[in-house]
C-alpha cells in the first residue's frame, strides 16, 4: 500500500509504502507525488519523507525507489528523509538515488522525529535533535 500526505505548512510530502506493494501499484509513485505536489502552495521549498518499512521484495523496492527518486529529480526537491527498517531496501533505494543523481538530498533515519526535524531545519548538529543518519 502507497499512501501520500500533504504537509502544507512545511512543505512536506509525506510518502508512505508498508506492506503489501504491487508492482503495479509502484509503478504510480511518480504520479501519485505529482497530484499531491499540486496540493502545495507555488514557490514554496518541496520536501518528501519517506517511510518505506518492512520487507518488500527487493525488484519491487527498485521501482518504488526509481519512480521516488525520478520525481525528486524532476521536481526540484530540496530534502528527502528515508525511514528505512530493512538493509536490503536501502540498498535498493540507494543505488536508486545514486542513478538519479540525488543521493546527496538524501539523509537517512531511525526516527520518524529527527527526520521531520532535518527536513524543516536542514544539516545542523545532529546531536542537537538527537538524529542518527547514515
Amino acid at each position: 500500500m502507497i499512501d501520500i500526505k500533504v504537509d502544507r505548512v512545511f512543505g512536506i510530502l509525506e510518502f508512505i509504502a508498508e506492506e503489501p506493494v504491487a508492482a503495479s501499484e509502484a509503478e504510480e509513485v511518480g504520479p501519485k507525488l505529482e497530484a499531491a505536489r499540486s496540493g502545495l502552495p507555488e514557490g514554496r521549498p518541496l520536501r518528501i519523507k519517506a517511510e518505506i518499512r518492512g520487507l518488500l521484495p527487493p525488484p519491487v523496492a527498485a521501482q518504488v525507489g526509481r519512480g521516488l527518486h525520478a520525481f525528486v529529480k524532476s521536481a526540484g526537491v530540496q530534502r528527502i528523509a528515508e525511514l528505512v527498517d530493512s538493509e536490503k531496501v536501502a540498498a535498493e533505494l540507494g543505488r536508486a538515488a545514486k542513478e538519479a543523481g540525488t543521493d546527496k538530498l538524501l539523509r537517512r533515519f531511525w526516527e520518524e522525529d529527527s527526520a521531520r526535524e532535518w527536513l524543516i531545519n536542514g544539516d545542523i548538529d545532529p546531536s542537537s535533535i538527537g538524529a542518527r543518519w547514515k
